[in-house]
């Protein structure tokens, strides 16, 4: 049996820089952090006393599909779509043996949750089956079979950074050069690592981020010249942001924060809710300096910054508001992490 984890990630800054077609014509760049939230793959052979079944299971989902034929050259559209096509770009791709498999998945990060959670369970299926297969892949190699995965075979919409953030792990500068992808590893001293966990908390809306967003930014950077300059600020935030965090310096780090959210939301009104500029204002008002949604935007999690050890007191007076106002919604705990996918025989 092999077992795969893959991290998924907030991201801080620079998000939409990698999307088409800005991506193909300016370049882009993001700067985000993996944290210990995990999609969990588990393949093995799939033994049946009758016939030969292949079993695809989201367990987290309660999906379950079971064939006993394989179709190599359809994409399959339905229920735990991205460990079947998976499945189905190896057989293709890497020549290895059609013999029956179960594959069973499982995310922390609920669906929609703007922590890049379907790129990261695309990353520890992908990196099972190389393992599986003895298939050798090194990190780039396993985040671009994941984004022609997800992004071609399942046709969701998005960016190439989550796939390349979960594969590598870390705090990374990850730049796009026509189709070159370069990441930055970024060497922060543990006391800003420290600092930006304190700093940093992760608010569930309790609404999943509305899947539109991504299409409609897209069309826009297609068609509207207003996006690409909003898209060339975002890319400035982002380097910008970069230097704020290696230097430490988490007063710029706020305003560049906020910063970014004004841009993402001048960028396409569907980026934001009523619901979501409420909860927003909410946590400004009771002791939050700054905040954005994680990834692309209509729900999922705000990333809000404070500082807790201001008074202690106060703070912790501060969130029980937020919890009392927005039951639904709640504070998640999270810890950043250095390591990517992990695969190993079990």
């Amino acid at each position: 049996m092999i077992v795969s984890r893959a991290p998924c990630r907030i991201s801080l800054a620079g998000g939409g820089t990698d999307l088409e077609p800005y991506v193909n014509s300016y370049g882009g760049c993001v700067l985000s952090y993996t944290i210990n939230h995990y999609a969990f793959c588990k393949i093995e052979p799939s033994i049946s006393m009758w016939e030969d079944k292949w079993v695809f299971s989201a367990s987290d989902l309660n999906q379950t599909v079971e064939l006993t034929d394989i179709e190599i050259d359809a994409p399959y559209k339905g229920d735990c779509a991205i460990s079947l096509n998976a499945y189905l770009y190896f057989l293709k791709n890497f020549d290895v043996p059609i013999s029956p498999i179960s594959i069973t998945t499982r995310c922390d990060a609920v669906p929609g949750s703007g922590l890049g959670s379907s790129s990261a369970l695309t990353v520890a299926v992908v990196s099972a089956l190389a393992k599986y297969h003895n298939v050798p892949l090194s990190d780039y190699d396993v985040a671009a079979v994941a984004f022609d995965i997800e992004r071609v075979m399942c046709n969701l919409p998005g960016g190439k950074q989550d796939q390349f953030a979960s594969a590598f792990g870390g705090c990374n500068f990850i730049e796009f050069k026509g189709t070159d992808v370069i990441v930055n590893p970024l060497r922060l001293s543990q006391s800003i690592r420290n600092r930006l966990e304190m700093n940093f908390i992760l608010f569930y809306t309790g609404t999943a981020r509305n899947e539109h967003v991504i299409e409609d930014n897209m069309q826009r950077l297609a068609q509207n010249s207003e996006s690409v300059d909003l898209t060339h600020k975002i890319k400035e935030n982002c380097f910008a942001f970069k230097d704020a965090l290696l230097t430490g310096s988490f007063h710029d780090m706020d305003t560049l924060l906020e910063e970014n959210w004004q841009l993402k939301k001048d960028l396409s009104s569907s980026i934001t809710t009523d619901k979501i500029e409420e909860m927003y204002q909410f946590g400004i008002q009771h002791g939050m300096k700054a905040g954005k949604l994680c990834g692309a935007g209509g729900g999922g999690h705000i990333l809000f910054s404070c500082d807790q050890f201001a008074d202690m007191s106060n703070w912790l007076q501060n969130i029980a508001k937020l919890k009392e106002r927005y039951p639904k919604a709640r504070i998640i705990p999270y810890g950043f992490v250095n390591n990517g996918v992990e695969t190993w025989s079990q």
